[in-house]
């Protein structure tokens, strides 16, 4: 379970670090840079650069066959954190309350209806053994963490400690943008339907992957704001990154 969710984290880490250069080798000129070409040979450019960029994207998946392939039902798994269902229970066993205990927390957080992990995290709060700091979320979301860092001493009225964290909570959330972005540009998504029915000319096919990934890339900022165990997002969670800021600079 640990190589599992460690092999699934540098699998992800690959894939954004190999998109990201895709499309930083791939970058056009900016527009009004150069002189624009005939229109004959707009069509071509425009592809040329179009197939250089899938050229690349299709580089960054594992090979196959590959055991780092997961269909939609090990997906679901690991957003729901099971593994560390089976963690807690194997580290109990194992005589490692600290470590079963950080992970019982861990997964209660995502499903915070789930008796049974309540009980446990219970009787771990119980033990001698387990300090209150061994209750951690592992899989905790770093711009989160320091944006409630941030509110949390905005509140107890420590406008330099709010800022120092609000600061943070801001770079931490563009660097997870850009890599939530990243992760969109994969292959087409046909939705439900087999690809053999899919029935579109070529302008048609492009505009419908391109849709499909400014979609996938618009719902980044729902992502960044959704905590795990919420249903809904945090409301106006970027904005209110500035709402903070701008009175916590003011009290200093």
């Amino acid at each position: 379970m640990e190589r599992a969710l460690r092999a699934r984290a540098a699998v992800r880490s690959r894939l954004v670090r190999c998109r990201l250069r895709c499309a930083n080798v791939t970058a056009g000129p900016a527009e009004g840079t150069e002189p624009q070409p005939e229109p004959a040979l707009r069509d071509l450019l425009f592809f040329r650069g179009l197939l250089r960029r899938a050229a690349c994207l299709r580089g960054c998946g594992p090979a196959e066959p590959s055991r780092y392939r997961l269909g939609e039902e090990l997906e679901r798994e690991f957003s729901k954190r099971s593994p560390y269902n089976y963690l807690q229970v194997a580290y109990f066993k194992m005589n490692r309350p600290a470590q079963a205990a950080a992970a019982a927390h861990t997964f209660f957080v995502a499903n915070p209806a789930h008796q049974e992990m309540r009980q446990n995290l219970e009787y771990y709060q119980a033990m001698a053994s387990v300090r209150q700091d061994d209750f951690t979320d592992l899989e905790a979301k770093p711009h989160l963490t320091e944006f409630r860092l941030g509110v949390r001493f905005y509140t107890e009225e420590q406008p330099a400690a709010a800022v120092l964290h609000l600061e943070k909570a801001l770079g931490e959330y563009f660097v997870e943008d850009t890599e939530c972005r990243a992760l969109c540009e994969g292959p087409y998504d046909y939705e439900g339907y087999n690809y053999l029915e899919y029935n579109a000319d070529l302008f048609q096919a492009i505009t419908d992957h391109y849709m499909q990934v400014l979609s996938c890339k618009q719902g980044c900022v729902t992502e960044l704001a959704s905590e795990p165990g919420r249903e809904k997002p945090l409301e106006d969670f970027l904005p209110s990154h500035f709402n903070y800021l701008q009175f916590a600079y003011y009290n200093m």
